[in-house]
Parts: structure tokens; C-alpha cells; sequence
């Protein structure tokens, strides 16, 4: 059979996008360009592939599933080769490329940036964000990165084809401005008469509707403060909390986020466990780089630094629980 690498690989751009439109974009060709390589692949095989919808979107037939999970291990494959061979002959032009989202910052990047470093065999560290885990999981499924700091969840379909290590679990957190009192904030934890609360509590730092939280925090505010509206939309994690600390309103964050901010806005805020809200952070590279001795002790290296002194420096930062917060004072009697 006379078909291209080229071909498969604009194939699987088509299936990981869900349609021919977006994945223009992916690999900067033309719709027509790709109709034409990708009738040209079906014309090769003799069967029809993808059924095009109405919408503009696509579906795979039971050929397409067949050979869309061969073109992922045929490229898979290729580029086990490909490391060994830059391994065996150009060892100094591996670059290690590695997704986080906006929580993960400075101190952890510090770390993984020197434990790459630490490898001669990488001449570069390259930093990828994405606003989302599963922007970042189909980075990896498209080869665009080599491996990531995720939310579990994000992987729940496809565990198999990763080589996954659980980094943390981790609390959605409540945070407030530090200026508040506990009073305050049982008040309007109360749904008591707005009238009551103090103004500030009557308004929420909004997440990008791009976050995966955003709705789970609409959600919590409808719940506990029904009152709240919101008043500022923040794109990270990290600008909700600064918000915060700079007396905006109140937000949602997460646990992991903490050990990357600033003293300033440590002191400005206080945190509280939001109960039955949480995650679990797991570092995830794709499993063929397990082969490759360099991209593995990366791997365990970051894993170790995570456990060892990452969560303990997050465990370390004071958070309080909602629970005991509405828990009544307890009154002693005076004898």
C-alpha cells in the first residue's frame, strides 16, 4: 500500500480535533489540503474512514477506529525510534517538553527546569501552558508535548496509553480576604438577611469559562452564598488570588496553587476547606518515552520532588474547614 506518514498523521490531527475545520488550524494546512490527503489515504485503503456530518464535525467508521488506533502506534513507534536514534547520535539536540497549567509556576517549574538540566542529553526545557487538563491531554495525544502535570479525571479514557504517577491530592479551597472577620463570614455563610453581610462577601472572583471549575464554583456560590455575584473574571487560579488579596471578593482556588504565591498575597488571604470538593494532580508522559532512559528519570525525578518536598511545602500553609468555622463557640460557665 502507497500511503504517507504525512497522510496518517493529518488523519490523526482530523480525529483528535473532531473536525477538518479545527484541525486546520492544528497543522496549518487548508480544508482543501487536507480533503485531498485525506481522500487520497481512503482511495489508498480502499474503505471510507470518517463519515463527515452535517455540523462540520466527523465520525470515525469501524476502518477508521482500526486504523486510527494503528496510526497511534505506528507514530508512537516512530518516535521510540526517533529518541534512540537522537539518544545513540544526537544526544544534545533532545529538548523535554512539559505542560502545566497556569497553577503550576514558578518554584515547581524551577525544580523540573534543574532536573532537566541535570540530564546533558537535553538541550532545551520547554514550557507549554494550557488554560485546562484536557487542552494539555490532547497535547500529549497529539505528540505536541511530552509530558504533563494533569488533573486525573482528564485521563479517565485513556490511562492505558500514559505512564501515570499520582503527584497529590488536593482541596478546592475558599479564600477571602485576611481582613475579614469570623463573624463576618458566618453571617453570610448563614443566608442570613443580605442586609447583614458585609458588601464585600456579596461579590465572587469568576474563572474563565475555560476553567474546568467554573461551573463546579458557580455552583458552590449558589449553594453558600446566593447573594455573591460576579463581579471580576480571572483566566488562572493565580489572579483569582490576587484579586482576593487585593480586596475584590471572594473565590475558589486549589490547594496546589498555594506554595506559588507570593508572600503578599499569603498575608492578604485567608483559606477555608471547601468540603467534597477535590482533585487528584497525577504527572502523566507518554508511555513509549519510558524506553528512553533520560525522559524516564525526568519522570521520576519530578515525581519524587512532588512527594518530597512539594506537597509538604503545600501542606505546610495554614487552610481552616468551613465545618469548624459554622461550628458554634463553644460557652464555658464561670464558676
Amino acid at each position: 500500500m502507497d500511503f504517507t506518514l504525512r497522510q496518517l498523521k493529518i488523519f490523526r490531527a482530523v480525529v483528535v480535533s473532531g473536525s477538518i475545520t479545527k484541525a486546520c488550524r492544528r497543522i496549518n494546512l487548508s480544508q482543501p489540503s487536507i480533503s485531498q490527503q485525506l481522500a487520497k489515504l481512503e482511495e489508498t485503503l480502499g474503505v471510507r474512514l470518517i463519515n463527515r456530518e452535517r455540523v462540520g464535525m466527523i465520525s470515525l467508521t469501524p476502518a477508521g477506529e482500526y486504523w486510527y488506533r494503528s496510526t497511534l502506534e505506528l507514530i508512537d513507534r516512530l518516535d521510540v525510534i526517533t529518541n534512540e536514534h537522537n539518544h545513540a547520535f544526537r544526544s544534545s539536540n533532545l529538548v523535554l517538553r512539559f505542560g502545566v497549567t497556569p497553577v503550576i509556576r514558578g518554584p515547581f517549574l524551577s525544580a523540573v527546569a534543574g532536573i532537566s538540566r541535570s540530564k546533558s542529553t537535553f538541550s532545551r526545557f520547554e514550557v507549554v501552558y494550557d488554560l485546562n487538563s484536557p487542552r494539555l491531554v490532547e497535547q500529549l495525544r497529539s505528540h505536541q508535548i511530552d509530558m504533563a502535570v494533569i488533573a486525573e479525571e482528564s485521563l479517565i479514557t485513556e490511562k492505558s496509553s500514559y505512564s501515570i504517577s499520582q503527584l497529590w491530592t488536593e482541596d478546592f479551597l475558599w479564600a477571602v480576604p485576611a481582613h475579614l472577620t469570623d463573624d463576618e463570614l458566618r453571617i453570610a455563610l448563614s443566608n442570613a438577611d443580605p442586609k447583614g453581610i458585609n458588601p464585600l462577601l456579596s461579590h465572587f472572583v469568576e474563572p474563565d469559562a475555560g476553567m474546568a471549575s467554573s461551573e463546579a464554583t458557580s455552583a458552590w456560590y449558589r449553594a453558600n452564598l446566593p447573594t455573591a455575584v460576579p463581579t471580576v473574571r480571572a483566566p488562572t487560579f493565580a489572579a483569582a488570588a490576587e484579586f482576593v488579596a487585593a480586596g475584590l471578593g471572594t473565590a475558589n482556588i486549589v490547594r496546589s496553587l498555594l506554595p506559588n504565591l507570593s508572600e503578599y498575597v499569603l498575608k492578604n488571604i485567608r483559606l477555608f476547606k471547601i468540603e467534597g470538593r477535590e482533585r487528584v494532580g497525577v504527572l502523566a508522559m507518554r508511555k513509549h518515552l519510558q524506553s528512553h532512559p533520560y525522559y524516564r528519570s525526568v519522570f521520576e525525578q519530578t515525581a519524587a520532588f512532588c512527594r518530597d518536598i512539594y506537597v509538604p511545602n503545600m501542606d505546610q500553609i495554614e487552610v481552616c474547614s468551613i465545618s469548624e468555622l459554622l461550628r458554634p463557640a463553644k460557652i464555658y460557665a464561670v464558676p
